[in-house]
């Protein structure tokens, strides 16, 4: 199932968050490790975009089936997610290059903007170009990160002065913060990471925590439109590699949903009948466990040097009806009780 990482540059690591705090220690691109079975490699690190705004970056490809791995930011190599962070942080504009394509990008905190919002109330367009908000009262805004952290110093009712890209270029635009829960907005739905593109993190993400959180999302999306219909990004609906999940196609398509209903007829009839198999087996009467037992107890019995055996088999045979009907009380009302 994979190799076992238990040093890092020398130093022992016993789970993930300690392995990835070394891979942080770190500078080099270059990382010696040592895996469970003595065995030493080499690790070199690189950077992956992992989702790109098509309008920023529509020179660049990201997909599943090829890394995008990010090499230069500004002329300047990139290897680590840290390098990748400061590259982007220092300029107000990057150029990026990758092995699928490069670009030149505004540096910010990419969203869309809210309709009757403040932004919008400013005249930036709420169409499906985005905007990205590049500083706020004079305080660098690289990512969606260091935007929050500026708007927590902003009052409700308070006015500042953002720089931002729109799809009408580059514009200086004073905007009053609204309350949105407590807190101050300007009317922006924001994207996290640099300019609305994000790195994949260790291993693509996959112990970080958004893995699993996002698949549970996945399972709520389809009951999202049920919960708030008035919701303005409603579930657009399931993508065509998923579509055999609900959409019935091939010899049983003239069916159309009465496969669904057949279906769910044959699922429940076997699932009832095998649930009452299993619960007539219990060893005790009047079921066929019940039954099957007393001829196992009289079988035994009757090898014994005893002239009670009928007596014995039926104060065998009780018992345990007795002991499994008490069992059965207890599991459905215990709970309740204690």
């Amino acid at each position: 199932y994979g190799d076992v990482v238990t040093h890092v540059e020398g130093e022992p690591v016993v789970n993930f968050s300690e392995f990835d705090a070394a891979l942080d220690r770190t500078n080099g691109r270059s990382v010696e490790l040592r895996l469970q079975d003595g065995t030493e490699t080499t690790l070199n690190r690189s950077v992956m975009l992992t989702r790109v705004v098509p309008d920023l970056m529509s020179n660049v490809s990201v997909s599943r089936d090829r890394a995008t791995v990010v090499r230069r930011v500004n002329g300047t190599a990139v290897h680590t997610e840290r390098d990748f962070a400061r590259a982007m942080s220092d300029r107000r504009t990057a150029a990026l290059e990758t092995n699928r394509g490069s670009a030149t990008l505004p540096v910010g905190a990419y969203g869309n903007v809210e309709p009757d919002g403040p932004m919008a109330d400013e005249g930036v367009p709420t169409g499906e170009g985005g905007v990205v908000v590049m500083s706020v009262d004079g305080e660098r805004t690289p990512n969606e990160t260091a935007y929050q952290r500026a708007l927590d110093g902003v009052e409700p009712g308070e006015t500042v002065t953002i720089v931002a890209h729109t799809p009408a270029g580059r514009e200086t635009l004073d905007v009053t913060a609204v309350d949105d829960d407590g807190a101050a907005s300007l009317g922006l739905q924001t994207r996290q990471g640099f300019s609305g593109g994000g790195d994949s993190g260790p291993f693509g993400g996959l112990f970080s925590g958004e893995f699993l959180r996002n698949a549970f999302i996945v399972l709520l999306l389809p009951f999202f439109g049920a919960v708030a219909p008035g919701e303005a990004y409603n579930f657009a609906g399931f993508i065509d590699p998923v579509t055999n999940f609900y959409v019935v196609s091939g010899p049983l398509g003239f069916l159309g949903g009465g496969v669904f209903l057949l279906a769910n007829l044959l699922f429940w009839t076997a699932w009832i009948n095998l649930n009452l198999g299993l619960f007539n087996c219990v060893p005790m009467f009047p079921l066929d466990g019940g039954h099957i037992l007393r001829a196992s107890v009289e079988s035994f019995v009757s090898r014994l040097p005893t002239d009670s055996g009928r007596r014995l088999t039926s104060a065998l045979t009780v018992s345990v009806s007795v002991v499994m009907l008490l069992g059965l009380a207890l599991m459905v009302f215990a709970p309740q009780i204690f």
